[in-house]
């Protein structure tokens, strides 16, 4: 069969995956959104559903997300399964790194366990017999390695110093691999954009010394000119005696735009491994990464795009976002743990063509609307004013704010619908009533991470209101084209 990639398709970066009994799991990133940390689970490799959040309503009282800022908080996890039970590893910028632990990720995650001494980011877990060890990025340009309890983020050993990449900059993202009775470090290299690439070194102990693959980079899109690019930050899960697959993130770019607008996404690439090599996607071009790949994996048709909306798409700031989604209708009620709010309630944007609609009611008591996020300072909204009776668009890119406003005429009983068609260039919003219909448009390169204050999120379409109150949503529709 043929799959086509991304896997994971909109703001998807980092992901780690591993394999428990005939089943696969997967988290990534997520930054200051919440609920953080998605976890996926696939019978295939290619159709994923959401298995839950590694931080959702039950804990996320425990990490500090009041007053962060964008583009900070949840950093590069990595998720391993040992003797029946999951840990997720991460650092959470700024405060430090953590692990978490379910028997099934389905039913939720423990409390975070914070880890003493650690300066660093990117961290792993290896597991080889009774023994773990703690690899990650130390922030000056070297790995480092230490043996610890997970259970209790004991350290165990003496943190030691084992690599410095294959040259280049920016050493991130290291994975050990015990194979072949040797350790095989993976990282990433080069910086998450453009000059992102995969590096492989290996060794006799662990502790080292690694010396490079001969092929190296194994993965890498820089030079490329190819639909995928900013390739990198991988991990490896092996599927049978013989057969391995790599996951990594890349972001897509329209044909003659230079710009990323959906955010890193996850792929997923064939390697074949022994004792004497590594190689990424050999059968279609080695070492790159490529949109359409034969595979043996699976012949379950791949979901790339859904018309309907299901709740765990949905993200919100600063806390997790009190709702309910029934038969189209979207109820969002007041959050009361948090006085500090952002109203943000929306979904990852996965593809560059399509609608996103939705009605409300006209007697509303504050404002609310639609809006297309990315960050803070760079976002596109339309909303209704009730009080002033008056439909406001709002544009917003860096220190630069318009906001326009026209006059309606609308009884407490009519009914807005509010549009949002988008394209690689332009987004429009249109808000309709009985007697009237607004249309305002937005270049979507105000929002690309090229330009934008967030170079590690993805673009967020959804809902909007003015203040923390309850209010309802109806008959909502995305579809891609």
């Amino acid at each position: 069969m043929i799959y086509h990639n991304p896997i994971l398709r909109g703001f998807h970066p980092d992901p780690s995956i591993c394999k428990a009994n005939d089943s696969y799991y997967l988290v990534n990133s997520s930054f200051e959104f919440l609920p953080g940390l998605p976890v996926y689970k696939s019978n295939d490799l290619i159709n994923w559903k959401s298995a839950g959040f590694g931080i959702n309503k039950e804990n996320a009282e425990f990490y500090p997300y009041k007053g962060l800022k964008n583009s900070l908080g949840v950093f590069a996890p990595t998720i391993r399964y040992h003797q029946g039970k999951f840990y997720i590893i991460c650092t959470f910028i700024p405060k430090g790194t953590f692990i978490i632990q379910s028997s099934n990720p389905e039913k939720g995650w423990s409390k975070p366990c914070w880890l003493d001494g650690l300066n660093g980011i990117d961290p792993s877990l290896t597991f080889i017999q009774n023994e773990c060890y703690l690899q990650m990025t130390d922030g000056k340009g070297s790995i480092i390695l230490c043996k610890i309890n997970p259970d209790t983020g004991e350290l165990l050993s003496r943190v030691k110093a084992i690599s410095t990449g294959t040259g280049g900059r920016d050493p991130e993202g290291p994975h050990i691999y015990y194979k072949f009775n040797k350790y095989w470090l993976l990282l990433a290299k080069g910086g998450t954009r453009e000059g992102h690439m995969v590096t492989m070194q290996v060794a006799d102990k662990i502790k080292g010394p690694y010396k490079p693959v001969e092929n190296n980079p194994i993965l890498t899109n820089r030079d490329y000119k190819n639909e995928l690019q900013c390739v990198g930050h991988a991990d490896i899960v092996q599927i049978d005696e013989d057969n391995y697959e790599l996951v990594s993130l890349a972001v897509r770019e329209p044909k003659h735009v230079h710009r990323n607008l959906l955010g890193r996404e996850t792929i997923l690439l064939p390697v074949k491994w022994n004792s004497d090599f590594i190689k990424v996607n050999e059968q279609n071009l080695e070492g790159k990464a490529t949109l359409d790949l034969n595979t043996p994996i699976s012949n379950a048709p791949q979901r790339l795009t859904e018309d309907s909306i299901d709740k765990n798409d949905f993200v919100g700031l600063n806390q997790c976002p009190n709702f309910e989604l029934v038969n189209k209708s979207l109820l969002w009620k007041e959050n009361t743990k948090s006085k500090e709010n952002r109203n943000l309630l929306g979904i990852r944007q996965s593809e560059f063509d399509g609608n996103f609609s939705f009605e409300i009611s006209a007697d509303q008591i504050q404002r609310v609307g639609l809006i297309v996020y990315k960050d803070d300072h760079h976002f596109f909204k339309g909303m209704y004013n009730p009080a002033e009776k008056e439909i406001e668009f709002y544009k917003q890119d860096s220190d630069l704010s318009l906001i326009d406003k026209y006059q309606l005429v609308i009884d407490q009983s009519d009914r807005l619908k509010f549009i949002l068609s988008f394209n690689k260039d332009k987004y429009q919003i249109s808000i309709a009533t009985l007697q009237s219909d607004f249309k305002e448009s937005f270049e979507t390169r105000h929002l690309s991470c090229e330009e934008s204050d967030s170079p590690f999120t993805g673009t967020i379409i959804g809902v909007c209101r003015s203040d923390n109150f309850e209010c309802k949503f109806n008959n909502l529709k995305l579809k891609y084209r």
